[in-house]
This record gives C-alpha cells, structure tokens and sequence, in this order.
C-alpha cells in the first residue's frame, strides 16, 4: 500500500458490529491483539461499543461497533510494515501490510 507521509494510519486489530451494547461489551472482555510497525509493538485503544449506522444488500441498519485498534503517527518516507492480529476465542484475524510511505508534491 502507498501512505501519504502526512497522513496518520488507524486499523483494527479486531473488531465487531453486533445488534446491540451488551454483546459488543463481552466481545470486548475476550478481545486480545497486537499490532507492529516495523516488528515495533503499538498501543491498542479499546474502542467500548459505539452505535452506527452501515449499508447492506438489504439496506442501510443500525448497530454496535467495538475492538481493538491502532492509531500511528504519520510514519516517514520509506518502506514499513504494518501487522495486525487480534482474537476473541471465536474469531482470529490477521493482516499484513508492506506499506511505501511517500511524500506528496
């Protein structure tokens, strides 16, 4: 992926939308997960459930979104990687990232 070195990079480690607080609540007392710039671990924020509007094939529905994210600072020109892992007991994720960080003229 090429980054905007002005640019600061938000993801989840892992995260969720149920239907309601409550489950969004105990899907946050089991999530785990880590995050890496540069094999460098990164500071998760616990995102508590927050409710959202999003778009399906059946339209648009309301929710509960919440996990475990990263926020990092605009990183400098160059090449970085980027990995993201995350569980709940249920879920596992995983996402690896080569990122090319350039300036904007």
């Amino acid at each position: 992926c090429q980054v905007p070195a002005t640019l600061p990079i938000a993801g989840p480690a892992v995260s969720t939308v149920t239907a309601d607080a409550a489950a969004c609540a105990k899907f946050l007392t089991e999530a785990k997960g880590e995050a890496l710039v540069d094999n460098q671990p990164q500071q998760l924020e616990k995102i508590d459930p927050m409710k959202i509007k999003y778009d399906t094939d059946k339209g648009q529905k309301e929710g509960y979104g919440c996990g475990l994210w990263v926020r990092i600072n605009p990183l400098p020109p160059g090449e970085h990687t980027l990995t993201l892992r995350g569980n709940t007991g249920a879920q596992t994720t995983e996402a690896n990232y080569d990122l090319t960080v350039v300036k904007l003229s």
